[in-house]
């Protein structure tokens, strides 16, 4: 069962209650079928009984006389008309006269009927009796003839049941192949049961899966009874998705408010140290404050940014077309320095335009963001290629670099923010943002990026627009 899926294990749940019941409805059926079919047997067997002892038996001076009955009928007539079989002994137990099925005396009467006439002599009380006759299943009744109290023989009859087995046997067919069927249909909608019931559970798997601090205002619709158990975890989950929501962006706030009141000194802080006259000796120390204070600035930025992703549902429902000259020939010029500093070549090939449905600016900014973290981590004098492909169905654009490489454990973290690989270590400057950012953009706009790499060789960045 650990192996099944929850649907799977509600339908043969279901449908194994489905066959217990119907089993048991059946087994009350032929139970009550059964008892009915033998009452109503003995008692028309108890009729016959009366009807032969009153109208076609006579007992004078302890002898059995046969006789007819008013319409004229003999007994042998009146046994062949109600189907049934008939054997009559004297009181030494000797057959006198045999009917139907009891008239064939080639085959001896079975040791179990034999013992019960005996009972019958000696208890001189009625019996009943299921037992086989030449092949046939009989419901026999044994009765003691007495005269004055004297046992004068007895009369034993019975009646065919043949017809009640093969209708047992029949249900029981009948039933091994409706079961089957029954249960095949049940598991089918037990299976179609449990999909509606579960649907509330899969959209909220679906929901938990896509989770991203940016994607906090998807909600579950509630439907049915208000105080239904799913109903109520899809209330619970909707007002947990909505506290994280305004938790989210209370954060998003501070980090924005923050960044924008530290700026403001940083800005002052820059400036004053340019107009700074200090000697000689003082130079170095200054210029290293003031790259530290560039690079808060810079990391500020980056958080600033954070804060303000958002989905362009203009861009997002409509696609349009990028001229990708423009943005590399930015992008060249940008790293130009960085790359000539490392003798790194930026090999380039791309197509005029492109179609997505991503804007121009979150486009640039992941572009420059991969290509600066290829020329942070690439050996020097060796090339990084950016390759741009279309197809029908979308764009692929790949950055591949020859450098320290990734383990796998350090891939799966790389788009985590402030990560930094061990490789890294504090000799690249970075502040584990950029990827975290390319991958906000992404997960916004839906769009799927993997690294590929091995350590001290290449990785691969291929980004599907």
């Amino acid at each position: 069962m650990r192996r099944l899926t929850t649907r799977q294990q509600f339908a043969l749940t279901f449908s194994l209650y489905v066959f217990l019941l119907l089993a048991i409805l059946y087994s009350l059926f032929f139970l009550i079928l059964t008892f009915m079919f033998n009452d109503q047997l003995i008692r028309d067997l108890t009729g016959d009984m009366k009807e032969i002892i009153n109208n076609h038996l006579l007992i004078e001076k302890n002898t059995i006389i046969f006789r007819k009955d008013e319409t004229g009928a003999s007994l042998k007539e009146f046994l062949t008309n109600e189907n049934i079989s008939a054997m009559i002994f004297d009181s030494k137990k000797a057959v006198i006269r045999s009917y139907g099925l009891f008239a064939f005396t080639d085959k001896q009467s079975p040791p179990r009927l034999t013992d019960i006439i005996s009972t019958v002599y000696t208890s001189q009380t009625a019996k009943q009796i299921q037992a086989k006759w030449n092949n046939q299943d009989l419901k026999i009744i044994i009765v003691p003839l007495r005269s004055n109290r004297a046992m004068v023989g007895s009369l034993m009859i019975g009646k065919s049941i043949s017809d009640l087995i093969g209708l047992r046997q029949t249900m029981i067919v009948v039933f091994l192949v409706l079961g089957l069927l029954g249960l095949g249909g049940s598991f089918i909608i037990g299976y179609g049961l449990a999909q509606k019931t579960l649907n509330p559970l899969i959209g909220l798997a679906h929901l938990v899966e896509n989770i991203d601090l940016d994607k906090l205002d998807k909600n579950l619709s509630v439907d049915g009874h208000p105080q239904d158990e799913l109903a109520l975890l899809t209330t619970r989950f909707n007002e947990m998705m909505k506290r994280l929501q305004d938790m989210t962006l209370r954060q998003k706030q501070f980090i924005a408010n923050a960044s924008h009141e530290l700026k403001t000194p940083l800005t002052r802080a820059i400036t004053s140290l340019e107009i700074l006259e200090v000697t000689p000796n003082l130079k170095p120390e200054i210029n290293l404050i003031k790259d530290d204070l560039f690079h808060i600035n810079t990391l500020l930025d980056k958080l600033l940014f954070l804060t303000k992703i958002k989905k362009d549902d203009q861009f997002f429902n409509k696609s349009h077309s990028v001229f990708l000259n423009f943005i590399f020939a930015k992008l060249r010029k940008q790293f130009q320095k960085q790359a000539e500093e490392k003798q790194i070549a930026l090999e380039m090939s791309y197509p005029e335009i492109i179609i997505t449905k991503l804007p121009d600016e979150y486009l640039e900014i992941i572009l420059s963001n991969l290509i600066s973290n290829a020329i942070k981590y690439s050996r020097s004098a060796t090339p990084i290629t950016i390759k741009v492909s279309k197809s029908t169905s979308n764009t692929v654009v790949t950055i591949q670099n020859q450098g320290i490489g990734m383990t796998p454990e350090e891939i799966k973290h790389i788009f985590e923010r402030f990560y930094r690989g061990k490789a890294a270590g504090h000799k690249q400057e970075g502040y584990g943002i950029g990827l975290s950012i390319v991958k906000q953009i992404c997960d916004l706009y839906d769009l799927k990026v993997t690294v590929d790499s091995q350590v001290g060789k290449e990785t691969t960045i291929k980004l599907v627009l």
